[in-house]
């Protein structure tokens, strides 16, 4: 006669359901290789009892259920259980970034690039759009690499020669996200955004001189006018003795 007790967890992701199963399967085996006993008992964290599905689960789940000591027992090691898990598999969304890459090939003048970086679960998918149709050629990708903190990053790469009438964006999938999100490249020249920060800084700061120096202009002159107006003034009223 042989016996065998196999145990399996049955789980969804933290915003999926609250429900954790424990599934316990026992099995005996008669010599004859017939079933002698073959029964499911589960431990359920809504019912927070076991329950069984066979008859002869039933009445191990029965004597488990009668068994306080050992079902408050059980019920703490489902909690500790349910923490460890809710922290270990907590959904992270990827940061995404798509940019441009020179390269030395006068064949391909660039390559994009699109990166998903610190996201979890590992799953992800990047997908290449040009102008809203899906590019297969000329794209090559990396696996899911492991930051060494729970945490993944993936990287897709397209070769492209670039047109000022293309749209292209990268689809990335994953299970933080509802639905697939795309991001668009924005076909401007780090450079040129540089220099278009510094230039607009720039402007900004010698308008706000300028407009400091008129202040102070309209200020000076209403004082210079206030002044002489009160030397006139002064000028009339022979009761005063003494004009600024």
């Amino acid at each position: 006669v042989c016996a065998y007790l196999a145990v399996r967890c049955n789980l969804v992701l933290p915003d999926r359901s609250d429900e954790f199963l424990l599934s316990t399967e026992f099995g005996l085996y008669c010599l004859s290789t017939f079933t002698c006993l073959f029964s499911f008992n589960f431990q359920n964290s809504t019912e927070e009892k076991f329950i069984g599905y066979t008859e002869e689960a039933m009445k191990i789940a029965d004597v488990f259920n009668k068994n306080t000591y050992y079902l408050e027992e059980q019920k703490r090691t489902l909690e500790n259980s349910m923490q460890y898990i809710s922290e270990t598999m907590k959904i992270v969304d990827p940061q995404v970034r798509v940019f441009s890459t020179k390269t030395g090939s006068s064949d391909h003048p660039g390559i994009l690039v699109c990166s998903a970086y610190s996201f979890y679960p590992k799953l992800l998918t990047l997908t290449w759009f040009r102008n809203e149709e899906e590019v297969t050629s000329g794209v090559t990708f990396t696996d899911e690499m492991s930051n060494g903190n729970w945490l993944y990053q993936k990287h897709s790469y397209l070769e492209y020669t670039p047109t000022a009438a293309d749209h292209i964006s990268c689809m990335v999938e994953h299970a933080s996200l509802r639905t697939p999100k795309l991001y668009p490249w924005e076909n401007f020249p780090e450079s040129r955004r540089n220099k278009l920060i510094v230039g607009t800084g720039g402007l900004l700061l010698g308008l706000a001189f300028i407009i400091v120096g008129v202040v102070y202009y309209i200020k000076h002159m209403r004082g210079e006018n206030g002044l002489q107006g009160a030397k006139g003034l002064c000028t009339h009223l022979p009761f005063v003795t003494t004009c600024p």
